[in-house]
């Protein structure tokens, strides 16, 4: 038996809530299943934003992504020279502290420039892609510019994106089964263009083309390239966990998968409202499983409020580190114990929430009433009772304007 155990994170981007099979979802999803079954499901696990860079940051740091100004996304047209601040923490550099053997195999999306990359912030591996999403074939973005890279060298590596993360996974689990190991996989799928492995590229490097992809146009079209991104994806998620048991490390092996954020049509957020750069549960609420067998007995389901910087925590302590921020360790939920009630916040664009406990208060809009749900009792947020709860409305607003004055001082990237 290990000390230490070893980490895998597979990150989906845009996974919605009720994707999975198991979920209730349309898309076939044997493997995401197994591991539901197999481990732990999380029910509430909060994305600490609604889009792709803010969550990535909060997920990375340990922290609300606003104390590093990453409140909007890192785009490819307007933001090529900036990022997160290699001085914000990392939970991966700190696992390095303790002798793990780091890599992120994916998606990066914190920064264009290698000066805000990766091999920053802990990782020693990087093969990859920097901006929001790329063409599955070509690896080309949504600007056109050809984006796959091997550390800080663009790299001409064929073959599609799903796969190619798998593979890099494989090798490396094979590699580093004799010491301990951090392996991130922030994968594309299922985020547009939806091309499955036996689709052609559609762009090219300064090409015209239609950055969501020709299925975007096409409602039908657009759900059969799902499918077939999401039968990808999901056996990709299969060929990992593959490759840690057949190493002999299935027991001593965390993995987690969960999503960056709620996502857009034609992924699936029921029961939820709204989706993708929403903060209405839609937006923020996301699949989460957990398989741990040394501390986590088959088919458990935690209710636990989980967001996503409370993973730097929760790892760095499953590591026997120790971790200072402003998410807190998970596993104490898991063994059964209580967490202490918190508030948690939201920023994005002018939208604003704040959740405590079965309480959400969210104002949809700067010139927007204020709204209150009770989510235990109305998960989809239809009945609004702030007219009924105006003390809890008022005190929630007030937990929310301490924050942004605690939290959001630095200037934001939007």
């Amino acid at each position: 038996m290990r000390t230490r155990p070893n980490i895998v994170v597979i990150l989906a981007d845009d996974l919605g809530y009720g994707d999975p099979s198991h979920m209730g979802g349309p898309w076939h999803t044997p493997r995401m299943d197994a591991l539901a079954a197999s481990g732990l499901r999380c029910t509430d696990f909060l994305a600490n934003g609604p889009v792709c860079s803010p969550s990535r940051a909060a997920i990375l740091t340990g922290h609300y992504q606003q104390r590093y100004g990453i409140e909007g996304v890192v785009s490819a047209a307007g933001h090529r020279d900036c990022g997160l601040d290699p001085a914000a923490p990392s939970f991966v550099r700190a696992l390095r502290t303790l002798g793990y053997r780091t890599a992120l195999f994916g998606k990066w999306h914190l920064g264009y420039d290698p000066a805000f990359g990766p091999r920053q912030f802990g990782f020693e591996t990087f093969r990859g892609f920097v901006s929001g999403n790329v063409d599955y074939h070509s690896h080309v973005d949504q600007a056109g510019y050809a984006d796959w890279w091997q550390d800080e060298e663009l790299l001409d590596e064929p073959g599609y994106v799903t796969a190619k993360i798998a593979e890099h996974a494989r090798q490396f689990i094979a590699d580093h089964r004799d010491e301990p190991f951090c392996l991130v996989l922030p994968h594309a799928a299922p985020h547009y263009p939806y091309q499955g492995p036996d689709d052609r590229p559609e762009r090219s490097p300064g090409g015209d083309f239609v950055i969501h992809g020709w299925r975007s146009e096409d409602p039908a079209a657009a759900r059969d390239g799902m499918a077939a991104v999401m039968t990808a994806f999901d056996a990709a998620i299969g060929d990992t966990v593959d490759a840690i048991d057949a190493a002999g490390l299935g027991d001593d092996t965390i993995i987690i998968v969960t999503s960056d954020h709620g996502a857009p049509a034609p992924s699936i957020n029921a029961p939820l409202r709204a989706g993708k750069a929403s903060l209405y549960e839609g937006g923020v609420r996301v699949p989460c499983l957990v398989r741990y067998p040394r501390r986590i007995a088959p088919g458990t389901v935690s209710s636990a409020t989980v967001m996503g910087m409370d993973l730097a925590p929760s790892l760095l302590a499953a590591a026997g580190g120790d971790w200072h921020g402003d998410g807190r360790s998970w596993w104490p939920a898991l063994a059964g114990d209580q967490l202490a009630e918190r508030s948690l916040c939201w920023r994005f664009q002018d939208q604003q929430a704040v959740r405590q406990g079965r309480w959400k208060w969210i104002r949809p809009q700067a010139d927007a009433a204020p709204e209150l749900y009770d989510l235990n009792a109305d998960l989809s947020e239809t009945v609004n009772l702030a007219a009924a709860h105006p003390e809890r409305c008022q005190a929630m607003a007030a937990v929310f304007a301490d924050w942004e004055t605690d939290v959001c001082a630095k200037p934001m990237l939007a």
